[in-house]
């Protein structure tokens, strides 16, 4: 992934000296993650390098994703998506290599991926993630982004209760240019619908991120994806996501009505867009009136 490790402590509090007691968080998706205190508020702080090796348009596609991303989290208003922090985005120097920058939301809690190794959500739970999800996703489309990448570990569930999506860094813009490097979709191929699998970005829409939902809900239910099986070899378990017709969530558990298998499995699932929701509000809308007859 990266080629050297994360800056030491002390050089980022030297350089980002705004924030108190700086911690080493996580490492991964082209970011080194810290955790600081402003205010006696807790933030995460977000260093992704622009090493030389990379070569300068390696380095402008990574600057320009990062900043879309930023982007994102300010333009994006609900209480499910990850909020921007108080120290905007900006390039800094550590030992010699050129990083940037930017501060966001701490979340308090556990992630989704956590949890469901553990234990299976409850159907109540299950149906808040499914309605807070489409309205991140509701969002994302009203301002034309598609987020790429929902999966388990992108979701944390809060400590005050809600579950709230992260990490924008492959969202894609339909009003910008593609920022995709080589031929290779962005994003995580196991929670990829068939259409991105398959595709380039201009040719998906919001229902790429339904299917995403659809696994995600799936997995929430059962502790089992869909399609994958892990004894499988990778080729054998995209062909899956892509022609394989996942069983109901009724084979795993019996106090699943019938009318949320079905939209898990029949809409979101489903292996062709049209057949999944053609507007998120008709998706909530299923969720609300299945919430209500629980």
């Amino acid at each position: 992934m990266f080629n050297r490790k994360a800056p030491e402590i002390a050089e980022i509090q030297n350089v980002l000296s705004t924030f108190s007691n700086v911690s080493f968080l996580s490492e991964g998706g082209q970011k080194f993650v810290y955790v600081g205190i402003l205010e006696e508020k807790k933030y995460a702080i977000k260093l992704i390098p622009l090493y030389e090796e990379y070569g300068e348009d390696v380095r402008n596609t990574i600057l320009r994703r990062a900043e879309r991303e930023f982007t994102i989290m300010e333009r994006i208003d609900t209480p499910f998506f990850i909020k921007t922090g108080p120290i905007k985005p900006d390039l800094v120097t550590i030992d010699k290599h050129e990083y940037f920058y930017y501060s966001e939301e701490f979340i308090e809690g556990k992630d989704l991926k956590e949890i469901i190794a553990n234990r299976p959500l409850t159907l109540r739970e299950s149906i808040q993630l499914g309605i807070e999800m489409s309205s991140v996703i509701q969002s994302f489309w009203e301002l034309q982004y598609i987020h790429r990448d929902i999966k388990p570990n992108n979701i944390m569930l809060s400590q005050d209760g809600r579950f709230i999506l992260l990490d924008a860094g492959v969202a894609f813009d339909l009003n910008d240019d593609s920022l995709t490097i080589g031929h290779q979709q962005p994003g995580t191929k196991i929670y990829m619908s068939p259409e991105q699998l398959a595709q380039s970005g201009r040719e998906i829409d919001f229902r790429s991120d339904l299917f995403s939902l659809g696994i995600v809900l799936y997995e929430a239910l059962t502790q089992s994806h869909p399609f994958v099986d892990y004894s499988r070899n990778h080729t054998q378990n995209i062909a899956s996501i892509i022609n394989s017709q996942a069983i109901g969530i009724d084979n795993f558990r019996d106090d699943v009505p019938k009318s949320f298998n079905r939209l898990i499995v029949t809409r979101l699932l489903a292996k062709r867009p049209h057949l999944r929701f053609r507007k998120c509000e008709l998706l909530l809308e299923e969720i609300n009136k299945i919430r209500e007859e629980i």
